[in-house]
């Protein structure tokens, strides 16, 4: 179950990356002053290459912000386990969703000092949890 969902992953993070950036991750590369081969590096590692750059968390927060995953500075628990559902459903996979959650409600627990730092942190701990795949209903 586990290798099916980081296939599922997988799948989506390689769409993204061939599908181009969205104009909001666009706007929020302009806004935040990060370079073209950085911009591409946080796209493909999901993670600030460089973590005491605050242009580059707060750009992690702008695309946060404008997908709709944090609201009012905090992690829209309903939403990422929402649009992890769809994205499983599109493969006839099912989500074990109070497993999830428990771990998206440790992600929303994240706490950090300065400029973007929880917005950052917040995103590290779902981008490892997605890394290590989505919990499956046998």
């Amino acid at each position: 179950m586990l290798l099916r969902g980081l296939i599922v992953l997988l799948g989506a993070v390689y769409c993204y990356a061939q599908s181009g950036p969205k104009e909001y991750a666009l706007q929020c590369q302009k806004d935040y002053n990060i370079p073209d081969d950085v911009f591409k590096k946080i796209q493909w590692n999901l993670k600030a290459t460089d973590e005491q750059n605050v242009n580059q968390r707060c750009f992690i927060e702008c695309m946060l912000k404008a997908e709709g995953t944090i609201k009012n500075g905090e992690l829209d628990q309903d939403f990422v386990v929402e649009e992890a559902k769809k994205d499983l459903v599109q493969v006839n996979l099912t989500l074990d969703e109070p497993k999830f959650r428990r771990s998206v409600a440790t992600c929303a627990a994240q706490d950090g000092q300065g400029q973007c730092t929880r917005s950052n942190n917040i995103w590290k701990c779902l981008a490892d949890l997605l890394s290590g795949g989505l919990p499956l209903v046998s």
